[in-house]
C-alpha cells in the first residue's frame, strides 16, 4: 500500500454488529429496574400505559419486551382484569427448555450431557464440604432417608433422587454452578425415567448419595468431589451396561405442560 492509499475494507472479514432492537433494550431496562428497586416476587408492575410513558416508547414496543421478559421467566402476566405484568423470581430450571433445545440442534447425545454433569458435579461437591450449612446437610439427608424408606417405590426414587442433586447443588452457595448442575441434570432426567433400576441398585445409589453426604458433613472438600465423580462414572457404566442404546440418543426437547 501507498502512502496516503486507503485500505479497503473487506466486509467478508469482518462479523456484523447488530444493534439491538428497541424491545431488547427496553426488557433491559425493565429488568434494570426491578434490581434496582429491589422488587420481590409476585410486585406488580405499573401498567403498560405509565411503563410506555415512562420509557419513551409505543405500547407495542413494549409489549414485547414485556413477551421477551416473561419468555425468560423475569416476569409473569396475568390476563384479565387486575391483570399485568408482576415480578417472577427466575429459578435455574428456566434454563432447561432453552438448553435442551439448543442441544438437540447440535446433535448433542445424552452420554455428553452425562459426561458433562461428570465434569461439574465434582466441583459442586466439593464447594459444598465448604459452603453446606446444617440445613443443608440435613435437606440431602432427608432425600437419602426417604429413599431407602420406599425403594420398591420407582417415583418415590425420581424424585428423591432429583431433589438430592438439587439439594447438592444449593449447597455449593454458586449461583452459576447451581443453574448448570440442575439444567444438566434434569436435561438426563428424561434418561433416567427409561431405565428400570431394581430396588438392589436404588440402595447402591442412595449409598453414594450418603458418602457424599458424610463427606461433606466431614468438611472433606477432596472426598466429596471424588465421591460425585465416581457416582456420575457409575451411572454412566450402568447405562452403558445395560441400556447402552438409551445414552447414545439424542437430546430431544420435551414441553411441559404444567
Amino acid at each position: 500500500m501507498t502512502d496516503g492509499a486507503v485500505n479497503p475494507i473487506n466486509s467478508a472479514h469482518l462479523r456484523a454488529v447488530r444493534k439491538p432492537k428497541v424491545a431488547e433494550r427496553v426488557a433491559r431496562e425493565i429488568g434494570d429496574a426491578i434490581i434496582r428497586d429491589g422488587l420481590s416476587e409476585g410486585d406488580p408492575l405499573p401498567n403498560e400505559r405509565v411503563m410506555a410513558e415512562q420509557l419513551g416508547v409505543g405500547r407495542t414496543t413494549l409489549r414485547e419486551a414485556l413477551r421477551l421478559l416473561e419468555t425468560h421467566g423475569v416476569i409473569r402476566i396475568k390476563p384479565g382484569p387486575g391483570g399485568g405484568p408482576y415480578v417472577r423470581r427466575s429459578r435455574p430450571d428456566d434454563l432447561v427448555g432453552a438448553m435442551t433445545l439448543v442441544l438437540q440442534f447440535l446433535g448433542s447425545s445424552l452420554d455428553e450431557v452425562a459426561e458433562a454433569r461428570a465434569g461439574v458435579e465434582p466441583v459442586v461437591a466439593g464447594l459444598a464440604a465448604r459452603n453446606a450449612t446444617a440445613d443443608d446437610i440435613a435437606a440431602m439427608q432427608g432425600t437419602i432417608d426417604r429413599m431407602r424408606a420406599e425403594l420398591g417405590d420407582a417415583s418415590v426414587f425420581y424424585r428423591e433422587n432429583d431433589a438430592f442433586h438439587a439439594a447438592l447443588a444449593h449447597a455449593s452457595r454458586n449461583t452459576v454452578l447451581l443453574v448448570i448442575a440442575e439444567t444438566l441434570e434434569q436435561v438426563t432426567a428424561s434418561i433416567d425415567t427409561q431405565i428400570d433400576y431394581p430396588p438392589r441398585t436404588r440402595a447402591r445409589i442412595a449409598d453414594a448419595h450418603q458418602r457424599i453426604v458424610d463427606a461433606i458433613a466431614a468438611r472433606d472438600h477432596e472426598a466429596a468431589s471424588s465421591e460425585a465423580a465416581e457416582h456420575i462414572a457409575e451411572f454412566r457404566r450402568y447405562a452403558a451396561r445395560k441400556f447402552p442404546d438409551k445414552l447414545g440418543e439424542p437430546v430431544r426437547w420435551e414441553t411441559s405442560t404444567a
